[in-house]
């Protein structure tokens, strides 16, 4: 009986250390090892950094009030300003002929419109251009190290639960082979 333990205990561990080696293959080796085995995030950096710019300037900063508000939403807003702005000039400017007024919102609402259009557009794409290549050297640049802490300060709980997973399937994958050999 204690053979049986043993043995549902050692494939258990068997589990878990391929499970933390897994984790670990995240981010060593830092160097090409046998020229081809490299850290997952050590050795797609560059990548991993490209991706996290274009997140970064096409998806966060370049958003303009197209992208927060519904178009339903940009032409509620914009006939509310036009209105407001048009009554307003219509009343300073004594403007009692409904025609007139009416070309006045027209004229605003279209200006404020296009406002808003061109706040959702980018202004220079060489600039975003730039900024995106800023950010990729900015996370290249990052140390392995530092990269490795973050990650694993972010996931820590997550790699204990694959490692725990990795000792559980062990254990049954030692049941199951005691189970067939007897």
């Amino acid at each position: 009986m204690i053979n049986l333990i043993i043995s549902v205990l050692i494939t258990g561990f068997i589990g878990w250390f391929t499970n933390k080696l897994a984790i670990l293959m995240l981010f060593h080796p830092k160097k090409p090892w046998l020229w081809v085995i490299q850290g997952l995030l050590i050795k797609r950096k560059k990548e991993l950094a490209t991706s996290l710019s274009d997140v970064i300037v096409d998806r966060l900063l370049n958003t303009g009030l197209e992208s927060l508000l519904p178009e339903s939403k940009v032409q509620e807003f914009t006939n509310k300003i036009a209105d407001e702005i048009a009554n307003t000039m219509a009343k300073d400017a004594q403007v009692y002929n409904l025609q007139e007024i009416a070309h006045i919102k027209e004229l605003v609402h279209d200006y404020v419109l296009s406002l808003i259009h061109k706040a959702g557009a980018p202004n220079n794409l060489e600039a975003l251009e730039s900024l995106k290549q800023t950010v990729v050297s900015n996370i290249v640049a990052i140390p392995d190290d530092e990269i490795k802490d973050v990650v694993t300060i972010i996931a820590h709980r997550e790699f204990a639960g694959i490692e725990a997973i990795g000792f559980v399937l062990g254990c049954v994958i030692g049941l199951m082979n005691i189970w067939i050999l007897t």
